[in-house]
Parts: C-alpha cells; sequence; structure tokens
C-alpha cells in the first residue's frame, strides 16, 4: 500500500477536519475563557486520536495527515496532563 498525503476515508477526513477546527479553536480565541478553551480543544483532541486510531486500524488508512492528526493531538492532550502532574508534584508555594 502507498502513503498519500490526504485520507481517503470517511474518519480519516473527519480526523483532519477535527484537528483544523481545534487549532482554528486555539489560534481565532473563540472562548475568551482559557479553561473552556482548554476543556474544548480537550474534546477535540481526544475525538481525533479516536477517529485517527480507528481510520488507521480499521480502514487501513494510510495518509501522512491521519498520522500527523494524531500525533499532534496526543501533543495536545499531553500538556494539560504535564502540566497538572508538574503543579501537583512541585507546587510554587
Amino acid at each position: 500500500m502507498s502513503i498519500s498525503l490526504l485520507p481517503r476515508t470517511k474518519l480519516g477526513k473527519w480526523c483532519v477536519g477535527l484537528l483544523v477546527a481545534c487549532v482554528a479553536i486555539h489560534f481565532l480565541l473563540i472562548a475568551d475563557v482559557p479553561f473552556v478553551r482548554l476543556v474544548i480543544q480537550s474534546i477535540l483532541a481526544l475525538a481525533v486520536i479516536i477517529f485517527g486510531v480507528v481510520s488507521i486500524i480499521k480502514n487501513r488508512e494510510r495518509a501522512l495527515l491521519t498520522y500527523l492528526s494524531v500525533a499532534v493531538c496526543l501533543l495536545i492532550l499531553l500538556f494539560p496532563l504535564a502540566f497538572v502532574l508538574g503543579e501537583r508534584l512541585f507546587p510554587h508555594d
């Protein structure tokens, strides 16, 4: 199977589209409250990871943008987790 740039399956296209929405929310500052924006981005990132992994495993999606979307959203979810864990382990006092 060859690797293409754009996804060919429905789930792969949803994966890339939700990543674009997640990045748009971050840069367009749709939500003024940072916590609300973080929650919306986390929910979208989780959906991207689920759609992306399902399309890669079940539908055998081999699109570069699908793999990239899953990797970026893993980093998006890792940041709040690392932030909260760091604040709990090393408080500022």
